[in-house]
């Protein structure tokens, strides 16, 4: 009696486990094959972040005609409070047409950018829809990444982000967070001795901090980390993603997150 007892323990503890994984995601903790998984994104995300950071995609006064007024977004570049060669740095503005070109000034001034919505001197003008056409390899890698992940489908995507009242390329930087945080929770989480990785590597992610969450400007994951699963099923995503979508405006706020991200990032190892 005593052992049937204890087998009819151990069979309901089983199943009530196997229910508990079930009910959490698909996914595992980050592993191995994640992680690998993630660096080879971030890889590919460079590469293609250096080809869409090269289009020109700023409204000067030869080009002003031929865009539409709602189409004109000005980015100002905000330098550090006393900033001692800013008299230097005005003149520049004009010459910014990229992306890439805005990276730059970024990183050479210790700037910040912002966009500004009384379009004051100074700012630089630049089209939403060029903004938008020059990040959509890394829209359509990010769409991928979540299907492939997660099992969302397009249609799924596609409702994801019209609940939200969200442009599709706020799912670049919302990718970049979930895979910041998988990568920050294995390399601090599994046993030394693991041959993937060097202790170096933890180093740099733990120092670089949280570079995505900090270009969204939130922490979009709150109240999902204490979950018992850490990576999660689609609920859990479209709850960060209603986050995030609140806290960046259309391609030229993405593409501002992924500068800083970029910058933030600095030379982690990937």
């Amino acid at each position: 009696m005593i052992g049937v007892s204890i087998k009819t323990v151990l069979k309901t503890s089983l199943y009530s486990f196997a229910l508990i994984l079930y009910s959490c995601s698909s996914r595992i903790d980050p592993d191995k094959q994640n992680y690998t998984g993630n660096q080879q994104f971030l890889r590919e995300f460079k590469q293609l972040k250096e080809s869409a950071f090269s289009q020109d995609v700023a409204i000067t006064g030869e080009t002003k005609a031929v865009f539409n007024h709602e189409d004109e977004v000005a980015i100002r570049v905000v330098l550090p409070v006393d900033e001692p060669y800013s008299s230097e740095f005005t003149p520049q503005i004009g010459s910014l047409h990229t992306l890439g070109d805005l990276e730059q000034i970024a990183s050479d001034y210790a700037a910040s950018l912002v966009i500004d919505d009384r379009k004051s001197a100074g700012s630089l003008m630049v089209s939403k829809s060029r903004v938008k056409n020059s990040l959509m390899t890394m829209i359509s890698q990010s769409k991928y990444y979540l299907i492939n992940q997660f099992g969302f489908d397009e249609s799924e995507i596609v409702e994801m982000l019209d609940v939200e009242n969200a442009d599709e390329s706020v799912l670049v930087p919302f990718v970049l967070a979930i895979i910041e945080h998988d990568n920050s929770f294995y390399l601090t989480s599994i046993q030394p001795g693991f041959s993937l990785f060097t202790p170096a590597m933890a180093v740099e992610w733990q120092q670089v901090g949280h570079c995505a969450l900090r270009a969204i400007g939130a922490d979009i994951f709150f109240g999902l980390g204490t979950s018992m699963c850490k990576t999660w099923g689609k609920k859990a995503i479209k709850t960060a993603f209603k986050t995030a979508a609140k806290r960046i405006v259309g391609p030229v706020g993405v593409a501002i997150a992924v500068i800083e991200f970029s910058l933030c990032m600095g030379g982690v190892e990937l």
